[in-house]
């Protein structure tokens, strides 16, 4: 199961899920002061924070929560490649979602306490998740491939 190239660019894939948890992937900056960080479950505003803002962001945390379940179960199905590359699909777009989102709220949350936005390298997270999840269907995709040749051969 490990052993497979695939399954590496998986492991990476799920890593990086778990990551966009606990990671800020945007600050927010008043007059040069960091006032809030933003991660995948929600924003965290520090003490410096004269503002506050309620942002729900439940469909963030729910695709994330799906991205590294969905990723989970596809290294566990090394057995049914069909299916693992039919899943390998609904993650990438999922992660597609995720990206959008991501910037989407971060948007929203820039208007709403009227602040300077930076990025950081957890950004790149899904950009990175999708490059994996193509790797790992070309590989997937490769192993059947071998599979069938042997089968037609016997």
């Amino acid at each position: 199961m490990i052993q497979r190239i695939q399954s590496i660019y998986l492991l990476l894939v799920l890593i990086l899920g778990i990551l966009c948890f606990f990671i800020p992937y945007a600050t927010f900056y008043v007059s040069e002061i960091n006032v809030a960080n933003i991660v995948a479950t929600g924003v965290i505003f520090n003490q410096y924070a004269a503002v506050s803002a309620s942002i729900n962001m439940t469909l963030l945390i729910i695709i994330t929560f799906a991205i590294v379940l969905l990723t989970l179960t596809i290294i566990f199905l090394y057995k049914k490649r069909i299916l693992q590359l039919k899943l390998i699909k609904l993650t990438m777009v999922l992660v597609i979602g995720s990206f959008i989102s991501m910037f989407l709220y971060a948007d929203i949350i820039k208007t709403a306490i009227n602040a300077e936005l930076k990025y950081y390298f957890a950004a790149a997270f899904p950009i990175i998740s999708l490059v994996l999840l193509y790797l790992a269907h070309k590989a997937i995709k490769k192993d059947e491939e071998l599979v069938r040749a042997a089968d037609r051969l016997r």
